[in-house]
């Protein structure tokens, strides 16, 4: 109880606060289905910044420490001795103590080890949107600079996209200068949006898979182990001679609830009674 109401653990439930509410409405944010990479990178970088600023803030978080502990005074504790070899002077070593010892020690650790997962989750989407990115301005761009970049990102994925995926390109770049100003080319939902509606998949087969390969980049994990978890509830001991294809179709089931909860069983149920139905009509 003592080590509750310590000035350290008010600054530390404070500075706690603040992140994990934002990080728990950025993380919801990066769940919905139509959320582009575009957006995720975007989120990524409003979220760095925000750490950043916080390192800044923390005359602000010692205040509001003190305003939920009552107290002013750090913890000290006892400096421990180092063990000096013989051909070594302790002269150049600094020793922090109380608030210069959490600041640096505790406070700037956590946000500088926030700072260095956050950048490193950010490079990896950067990467991808690099390669793809030339298909949201592709209107905007050369013909010579479309030719280069298509070529780049055909060299990254051989088996998928074809040679031909460069011409595709030059080519579905003249068809949406063509399209009226009011129809937006600058994200991957709007071009697979017309890629579908006007039946172009045919026409540019090779443009329609870079565009779905780059819609299904994930941009959580969190669907992943949401599955992995519904499948620990969906085979439980009592399942265990429970073929794959059973299992595959439970899980999908409960993985997509919501989309399982507005069937109208009514429906189901009539259809599977009209199909195993062993009783013969009476004339």
């Amino acid at each position: 109880l003592k080590k509750m109401k310590s000035l350290e653990m008010g600054i530390l439930v404070s500075v706690w606060n603040d992140i994990l509410e934002r990080f728990n409405i950025i993380s919801k944010k990066l769940q919905n289905i139509h959320i582009d990479l575009n957006i995720v990178i975007t989120l990524y970088k409003s979220l760095i910044n925000y750490i950043m600023d916080l390192r800044n803030s923390f005359s602000h978080y010692e205040k509001l420490g003190i305003e939920k502990t009552g107290t002013i005074e750090y913890k000290v504790s006892r400096t421990k001795k180092r063990k000096m070899p013989f051909d070594e002077s302790s002269q150049g070593d600094t020793t922090f103590v109380g608030k210069k010892s959490f600041k640096i020690n505790t406070f700037f650790i956590i946000i500088d080890s926030l700072l260095t997962e956050l950048r490193k989750r950010l490079n990896s989407y950067e990467k991808i949107n690099i390669s793809f990115g030339f298909l949201f301005n592709i209107t905007e761009l050369s013909v010579l600079e479309v030719r280069q970049k298509a070529e780049e990102l055909q060299k990254q994925y051989p088996q998928d996209l074809d040679i031909s995926f460069m011409n595709e390109c030059i080519h579905f770049r003249s068809y949406l200068k063509g399209l009226p100003e009011s129809v937006s080319t600058k994200s991957v939902l709007y071009l697979c949006k017309v890629m579908k509606d006007d039946n172009l998949q045919d026409v540019y087969p090779y443009v329609n898979i870079a565009l779905r390969m780059f819609l299904c980049v994930p941009a959580s994990n969190t669907l992943a182990e949401r599955s992995f978890s519904t499948l620990k509830r969906v085979k439980t001991y009592l399942r265990s001679s429970m073929n794959d294809n059973r299992l595959n179709s439970l899980a999908i089931l409960n993985i997509e609830s919501q989309l399982t909860n507005s069937l109208n069983y009514d429906e189901i149920i009539e259809d599977f009674a009209r199909s195993n139905a062993r009783r013969k009509k009476i004339n």
